[in-house]
């Protein structure tokens, strides 16, 4: 039950609206346990073979919450806590992958990775991310939160799938002191952000998928040509941002309805000057928690330059293995620690600064270059994209690519030539969106714009139903998920 389907839209929704507006009008005091029985429900609906797991794992972090908020030998109960997290992840994650490594376990990793519960890896992240911050005292209160209350700010199902990772003070205060509002604006806003978000996902992320599924698919089988090659590169590395900032949007959009405002975690990262400045703007709350609680704890730049190269590189490769137990997760994530240490070097050499247009550039390429290792099954099937961007082209190779997202635009192209050139001209379109265009100065102009009225605001109603519908039709049929439900 993603967010982009019937079920989540015309059932889930509505009727979790309803129930959550009775109870705040009469029955307040409940609403935390609305919360969390709609939150546990909504995680069964993919498998109720998980929800122990969640439970479990909230049980045991509430338990060193409490020790940790009641004891002085604070050191030893984080410990136990973030070892517990991480022993968890490790069982149900990483277990296959290391043990088949040194030749413990005859497994599959990619097959092992096909039954692991939904998010753990984020509600783990997030519930360490609590016990450091009491550690560090730097948590939204210093009272023992209520269970109900604790397992509501765990579970909330907006966020739970796929984040955004939230800190205490951004959801467990506002759930503590139940600042929650239901109103037409609430609403009205919160719709407006969760339709942008849908309109990511099923507009943008889906088709552009149908352009990279089958020629990642293809390069596991051998060599492409450069220009399928490409495409492939090009469409994935789209695809991830519009189908993860779309997740994302549509969770803010789900917790503005109620008044609670999770935190973005995209700000156009393909708009970046720098890989330095893409980890700012992309996966947020990801890249926070990586720095506050892993290259910080590491020792950051505090231990001169090498030391501060090294802490990056460590960082970066574990958050490349946090995404998933394959090595081409590692590979990305290495690469991305060489690039951001180039960056360092690069600015502390004093060399002249790059022109912004083609620091963007740049910028985009080793990033896209790093997504063929993100996006390939296998690194063999990463390593032939790879070669393959340097082949000779194929326009008839590269148009038979394309045939599902021509199918699915409901249009046939007249030649070979005229499927790639609107190919082209659709990746365009998209990198502009993705590098000028944020959904939270779209909120903040449309809240401006409905605080006087306006009459328009029918027609974009009509016009909002009109694209979801058309949206909906789209996706009829195909087995869309999102591509961050896997980590």
């Amino acid at each position: 039950m993603i967010f982009s389907s019937d079920a989540f839209i015309f059932l889930f929704l509505p009727i979790w609206l309803i129930i959550f507006f009775m109870f705040s009008v009469g029955m307040r005091r409940w609403l935390n346990v609305v919360i969390l029985a709609a939150s546990l429900l909504f995680y069964a609906s993919w498998d109720v073979g998980y929800l122990p797991i969640l439970i479990g794992s909230i049980v045991v972090n509430y338990a060193a919450v409490v020790a940790l908020k009641t004891t002085k030998r604070t050191k030893p109960i984080v410990v136990a806590g973030v070892a517990f997290n991480l022993a968890l992840l490790g069982w149900y994650k990483y277990w296959c992958f290391f043990g088949s490594m040194f030749g413990i376990l005859s497994c599959n990793p990619a097959s092992a990775s096909e039954h692991l519960p939904l998010a753990i890896s984020f509600f783990t992240f997030q519930q360490i991310a609590y016990l450091v911050d009491i550690y560090r005292h730097r948590e939204a209160g210093r009272d023992i939160p209520h269970p109900i209350d604790y397992a509501a700010f765990v579970s909330f199902f907006p966020h739970l799938i796929a984040g955004p990772i939230t800190r205490s003070n951004e959801l467990l205060k506002p759930i503590e002191e139940k600042a929650y509002q239901i109103t037409a604006k609430t609403m009205e806003v919160g719709l407006a952000v969760f339709l942008l978000g849908f309109a990511k996902k099923v507009f943008l992320a889906d088709p552009l998928g149908q352009i990279a599924d089958p020629i990642f698919g293809a390069a596991e089988a051998g060599a492409l040509d450069g220009l399928s090659a490409i495409l492939g590169v090009v469409a994935f590395t789209l695809q991830i941002y519009f189908d993860f900032s779309g997740y994302s949007e549509m969770a803010v959009g789900l917790g503005l309805m109620i008044g609670i405002q999770l935190p973005w975690n995209f700000a156009t990262p393909y708009g970046a000057t720098s890989v330095v400045d893409f980890w700012r703007r992309w996966h947020i709350t990801l890249s926070t928690i990586l720095r506050d609680y892993l290259y910080i704890a590491l020792g950051g730049n505090r231990c001169g330059e090498v030391r501060k190269h090294v802490n990056l590189m460590a960082t970066m490769v574990l958050g490349g293995l946090w995404h998933g137990a394959n090595w081409t997760f590692v590979v990305w994530g290495a690469l991305h620690g060489i690039f951001l240490i180039a960056v360092h070097l690069y600015r502390a050499s004093k060399l002249p600064t790059l022109p912004v247009w083609l620091a963007i550039i740049l910028t985009n390429a080793v990033v896209a270059f790093a997504w063929t290792f993100f996006r390939a099954a296998t690194f063999s099937g990463a390593w032939n994209v790879v070669t393959s961007l340097w082949s000779a082209w194929d326009a008839d190779a590269a148009a038979g690519h394309l045939g599902a997202f021509y199918e699915r635009a409901m249009f046939s192209p007249s030649s070979s030539v005229e499927a790639v050139l609107i190919c082209f001209a659709v990746f365009t379109t998209a990198y502009l969106v993705a590098a000028t265009v944020r959904t939270q100065d779209i909120q903040a102009r449309y809240e401006v714009w409905i605080s006087g009225g306006s009459f328009v605001r029918p027609w974009a109603a009509l016009v909002a139903a009109g694209a979801m519908s058309y949206g909906l039709f789209m996706q009829a049929g195909l087995a869309a998920k999102f591509i961050y439900f896997d980590f």
